[in-house]
């Protein structure tokens, strides 16, 4: 049980301290005590990617890159990659449908996430270095350590991972989508036993998530649809992603097969 406390510890820690050096720079400067999201912008960007490339070296240096499942052939992992990616877009459209309708609070959060995503070091952060980290933590550490050991059964790991890391999105809008993308890139790590495949479907969804915060018209007009229609559309987009994301977990996982 260690691995996965350590892990999830080492993620806490990181993201408080990308917080005390970004509000800490700005107070040094001289901003004042009336921090705005568009000021935190630049000096957030710097902060998580510096804690964030910092995590993925103790990661490494700890030893939790994983390996390849025994049995696995290479090419399958990229056909999963592949898989995955499009079940984890799939789901996140037909969430934002499905959601937009309850009018959930994002907590600002959306608004600082463009801010950051504007500048290089954030965009870097957000599309690579950022789900990379996240992969370390929540699938190597937490799904690879509950199951290192074979007394905890590989659904719950999964599902003990997911909710950590919805937890950690820390508003509705986001902590929705977070469960079931953790649902299947956990499913999917345990199928692989290797980080750099989840972190390729990860990277690939933050990446178009980005975009479609430099293409807003998509989006309006995606939610603007009549809401028996958004509803289905939903509905029909959720259930293709549950299908195409059935294709990832359909061997059989064995914990002790890493």
């Amino acid at each position: 049980m260690k691995k996965p406390l350590i892990s999830f510890g080492l993620f806490l820690l990181a993201q408080a301290a990308a917080s005390v050096g970004a509000i800490g720079y700005l107070l040094a400067t001289g901003a004042g005590p009336g921090l705005t999201a568009d000021a935190l912008a630049v000096p957030a960007s710097i902060a998580l990617l510096a804690t964030n490339a910092a995590l993925i070296a103790v990661f490494v240096a700890l030893g939790y890159v994983g390996r390849p499942r025994r049995g696995l052939p290479a090419p399958s992992f990229w056909r999963n990659t592949a898989v995955a990616t499009g079940a984890l877009l799939l789901l996140a459209v037909a969430e934002s449908m499905l959601l937009e309708p309850l009018g959930l609070d994002d907590d600002a959060t959306e608004r600082m996430f463009t801010l950051i995503a504007a500048s290089p070091l954030g965009l870097l952060s957000i599309c690579l270095v950022g789900p990379v980290a996240e992969e370390f933590v929540f699938r190597a550490g937490v799904v690879g350590g509950l199951t290192e050991s074979g007394r905890i059964p590989p659904a719950l790991a999964v599902a003990v991972s997911a909710l950590a890391f919805s937890a950690v999105h820390a508003n509705w809008m986001q902590a929705v989508p977070a469960f079931f993308s953790g649902l299947l890139l956990g499913w999917l790590y345990l199928r692989t036993r290797s980080v750099a495949v989840t972190s390729v479907a990860h990277v690939a969804n933050n990446t178009v998530a980005v975009l479609s915060q430099f293409h807003p018209d998509a989006e309006t007009w995606l939610t603007s649809l009549p809401l028996p229609l958004l509803l289905l559309g939903g509905a029909l987009l959720a259930a293709l992603g549950v299908l195409l994301g059935t294709l990832t977990v359909a061997q059989k996982i064995h914990p002790r097969n890493r």
